[in-house]
């Protein structure tokens, strides 16, 4: 009788699927290596090679399968944190850089509990490191001692994916590789667990012949596979969009949190519309195409079509750090918002060219919008918000549909802005004038010279600054990403001097904060192709833009213009405008008669204009609790399901299989060459009030294996009847047998399988 390859003990798998596994983990780190996100990331090829070590060692040792992955936790841990600490610059010696990474660590935590925002790639690398050995040890878990090689491939491929989808490199490669390697690696496996019960069962097979066929038509059929699935027309994007829409609101702001903390990272530039997030990395070049991405009908003429305003400088980007969510749009009452002066209501209609868009773009000032929407704002007080910074639509938008948005937007002139008082309200002090410590003096000194220059007045030195920005600084897309350890606004103006829109915004908004005038910078696109009625506007890619806005106490936030590449807003003149925008306003209070909003608003959004916000929307944590409700009922009807399984043989087999299964977890060890009969001698007696089904089942499961006759309808439902009465009885012995190691210590004494007794069935 002929054996397979591969059957001692470290290796009974065979050196196939042994290669397979190490080339799926090192495929995988590979891709996160070369993702490109930080400097670095080489980090995790050691990581996942110790990984694959020790989780085949731990596999092939007689650590408790409940206890083994556990204690790997803290070993990967040690090893990530080894790894990341020797990537801290400026450290000598170890224990500098033990200190030094304890601390970052410390900075990030208070970050992540107060909301706040990190620019530390070396926390984000610790992390990343355990993450790569926790996959990659339960990867090779999986295979060497749960024996679950599909489980292995689907937790290798979601990390994978993950590097792919995010990664600012092409990683195609990668993809291609791994499928390939990953359904060899089921194939041979499959294999193997075949060859283990020919063995078994002492049917007589030539080996090398079949191993050697296997091998042939694996890779056959795992070209095959990638080939069609590759060449294999794309599914609509309505049709796979749409099914998981509900959970993607969710997932966005798990994703803006996330770049939130991690504001250093590069990632892929969308293919979409939504150019804007909750964060604005300052990075390297960046590649806008023609591709159209909305069109916009404005009556009121051209603006700039603002996604997101940001407030936090960090040094290296800007967040946007307003957490209130609420909702917005639809049949939401409208928010009570500041007013102020010279503001005129504008409508205009967006229609979105690209799938999958969900931040909504709008002019000015939002007060209402057609679709329902989650909006994040800021309150100045109790009742009354700043306005919103932010907003996403509940769903996704598809390609042609549209949405309806009132704003208010700002018609003050000249003359006006210059004649604004430099009396700012409290809450503006404390958003809009943040710097981090770190920024350099030379960049405060340069602020106070160029607006030294200027006239007394915000707009006057806004303007200095302005044109000091266009006069000086290049426009250039095809830039360097700033040095890790340098604050990318200074490294702008004192060494870089080109860049594009981003580092414009960021310099103009930088040197005024630096000089105390409040401003922001926001994102999203500029007014776009004018179409031929003169009231349309074709907005592409290429048209995504970043611009920033100073405070103005009584006309709010106005828009500038520094980016060299752009041409200089034009402001009406006093002679230009109507009276109804000549009142003095009020600096810390709306206006009590807001201005009228145009006729197509629906009457009950000017009805809810000053009443109490909405309060925040907790849809998603509805639809998250809605989502795991449904996996516990699933997860019940499948043990039930299970419990009371009445079919074929097959589900005989599966149900000594289970019992099998806890028995291992109430320590019973069993061995693939002991008869049923055996194993239910050692499954029988841990559970003395259970021996009879214990015995039924073996019973059972040697007459389906062996028998000439198949089962009968009766004997299935016995099998049934006995699984029913066992487990809870194997339950209770799976929870004895863990508090008993709790209480007795970590390492128990090994169960000695116990002989058959003499009046034992079979």
């Amino acid at each position: 009788m002929a054996h397979s390859s591969g059957t001692n003990y470290w290796l009974r798998e065979g050196w196939g699927v042994f290669l397979l596994t190490l080339a799926l983990i090192l495929i995988v780190c590979t891709a996160v290596a070369s993702a490109g996100w930080t400097e670095g990331l080489h980090l995790v090829m050691p990581i996942g090679l110790a990984a694959f070590v020790f989780a085949f060692l731990s596999a092939r040792s007689r650590l408790p399968a409940s206890l083994a992955p556990l204690l790997s936790i803290p070993v990967g841990t040690a090893l990530a944190f080894r790894l990341a600490a020797d990537l801290i610059p400026g450290t000598e010696d170890w224990p500098q850089r033990w200190a030094w990474m304890w601390y970052r660590i410390y900075l990030f935590s208070r970050k992540v509990l107060s909301g706040g925002s990190s620019a530390d790639p070396i926390v984000f690398l610790l992390q990343l490191g355990i993450l790569v050995w926790m996959v990659a040890y339960l990867v090779t878990w999986f295979v060497f001692r749960a024996e679950r090689a599909w489980d292995a491939v689907v937790l290798a491929g979601l990390l994978l994916l993950g590097t792919l989808y995010y990664a600012p490199d092409d990683l195609t490669l990668h993809l291609i590789l791994f499928l390939v390697v990953a359904l060899l690696l089921v194939v041979r496996f499959n294999l193997y667990l075949r060859e283990r019960i020919w063995r078994h069962i002492q049917i007589p097979y030539p080996a090398g012949e079949v191993v050697l066929h296997f091998w042939r038509a694996g890779l056959a059929l795992s070209l095959l596979v990638v080939a069609l699935s590759w060449f294999a027309p794309a599914i609509p994007t309505d049709i796979r969009g749409r099914a998981l829409d509900a959970l993607r609101t969710s997932w966005y702001d798990l994703e803006d949190r996330l770049g939130q903390l991690f504001t250093a990272l590069r990632f892929r530039d969308t293919s979409g519309g939504d150019f804007s997030g909750r964060i604005l990395p300052l990075g390297g070049p960046r590649q806008l195409g023609d591709m159209a991405v909305m069109e916009v009908a404005s009556p009121g003429g051209a603006h700039y079509w603002r996604e997101v305003a940001f407030d936090h400088y960090t040094g290296r980007g800007w967040v946007n750090s307003d957490e209130l969510v609420v909702r917005f749009g639809g049949h939401s009452p409208p928010l009570a918002v500041i007013r102020y002066q010279a503001q005129t209501p504008l409508t205009h209609t967006v229609t979105a060219l690209l799938p999958n868009m969900t931040a909504l773009a709008m002019a000015g000032q939002p007060v209402w919008v057609s679709i329902p929407a989650r909006a994040r704002i800021h309150f100045v007080q109790e009742q009354l918000a700043e306005g919103i910074s932010y907003a996403r639509a509940r769903l996704p938008l598809r390609a042609g549909d549209g949405y309806i948005v009132a704003t208010l937007v700002s018609n003050a002139t000249v003359e006006q802005l210059r004649q604004s008082q430099a009396v700012y309200p409290e809450w503006v002090y404390q958003r809009y004038l943040q710097l981090p410590d770190t920024l350099p003096e030379r960049v405060y000194l340069l602020a106070y010279a160029i607006t030294a220059q200027a006239a007394d007045t915000v707009y006057d030195k806004a303007a200095a600054v302005e044109a000091y920005l266009r006069q000086t600084i290049a426009y250039d897309e095809q830039i360097e990403p700033p040095p890790t350890e340098r604050d990318a606004v200074d490294y702008l103006l004192f060494e870089r001097r080109e860049g594009y829109c981003d580092y414009y915004a960021s310099a103009m908004v930088v040197l005024l904060r630096a000089v105390g005038i409040p401003a922001r910078l926001a994102a999203g696109y500029a007014s776009g192709e004018r179409r031929a009625d003169g009231n349309t506007f074709l907005v592409r890619q290429k048209d995504a833009h970043a611009w920033p806005e100073v405070f103005f106490p009584e006309y709010g936030w106005i828009a500038f213009e520094p980016t060299a590449g752009r041409s200089p807003i034009e402001r009406p003149r006093a002679d230009e405008t109507l009276s109804l925008f000549t009142d003095q306003p009020s600096v810390e209070k709306p206006e009590s008669t807001p201005p009228q909003l145009p006729h197509d608003v629906p009457q009950a959004m000017e009805d809810g204009l000053n009443t109490p916000p909405p309060k925040p929307a907790f849809v998603p944590w509805f639809l998250l609790g809605l989502a795991l409700l449904l996996m516990g009922a699933s997860l019940a009807g499948f043990i039930l399901r299970r419990r009371n399984a009445v079919a074929t043989g097959l589900q005989v087999e599966a149900l000594y299989a289970r019992m099998g299964w806890l028995a291992g977890w109430a320590g019973v060890s069993l061995q693939p060459w002991q008869t049923p009969f055996e194993q239910a001698a050692a499954v029988a007696a841990i559970l003395p009030g259970a021996q009879a089904h214990v015995w039924r089942l073996a019973q059972l499961v040697t007459q389906a294996r062996y028998a000439a006759l198949p089962l009968r309808d009766a004997d299935y439902i016995a099998a049934a009847t006995a699984w029913q009465k066992l487990y809870p009885q194997l339950l209770r012995a799976v929870l004895r047998w863990h508090i008993r190691r709790l209480s007795g210590g970590l390492v128990g004494r090994r169960r000695n399988v116990p002989q058959l007794s003499p009046d034992s069935p079979g």
